[in-house]
């Protein structure tokens, strides 16, 4: 082995042994420190369309653990380890008549000038004062309306 590539292998070595530490440590709660296939397996839990809700509740009725999961997932958002999706709506105009003429004005009343892609779900449920499952009942009803998740 040459020693550049020994100072890399000990660099990613101690920059993984710094990080598992502080992911233990920013869990204040933890009385005997959680073991690290614990912890990686709350984050490989949380996969695309997985809701924080359901792993907490699937964490919570199996084995209580001894420490905060919202704290850990907060944690692994920092640093980078995962990344939360969010849903854009977007409302999609209804094709115009053969003749060229639309069947109404386009106007987009109300809820409807927020799906422009630009505002996840979560803003438009601050903006227009909604609940999520209002929202999410609209978007899901509106035929002219696609979700964009990134």
């Amino acid at each position: 082995m040459k020693p550049k590539v020994g100072k890399r292998l000990n660099a990613r070595t101690n920059a993984a042994a710094r990080t598992s530490g502080a992911c233990c440590s920013a869990l204040p709660r933890a009385q005997p420190k959680p073991s690290m296939s614990d912890v990686l397996a709350i984050l490989c839990a949380l996969q695309q369309g997985t809701t924080l809700r359901a792993v907490c509740e699937r964490y919570a009725a199996a084995a209580r653990p001894a420490f905060d999961i919202r704290q850990l997932i907060l944690f692994a958002q920092l640093h980078g380890f995962i990344k939360c999706l969010k849903r854009f709506p977007v409302y999609i105009r209804p094709p115009s008549r053969s003749n060229g003429f639309n069947r109404r004005p386009e106007a987009a009343p109300g809820l409807r000038r927020l799906f422009t892609g630009r505002l996840c779900a979560d803003e438009i449920c601050c903006l227009a004062r909604l609940d999520l499952p209002t929202l999410d009942q609209i978007i899901e009803d509106d035929p002219n309306v696609a979700v964009i998740w990134r």
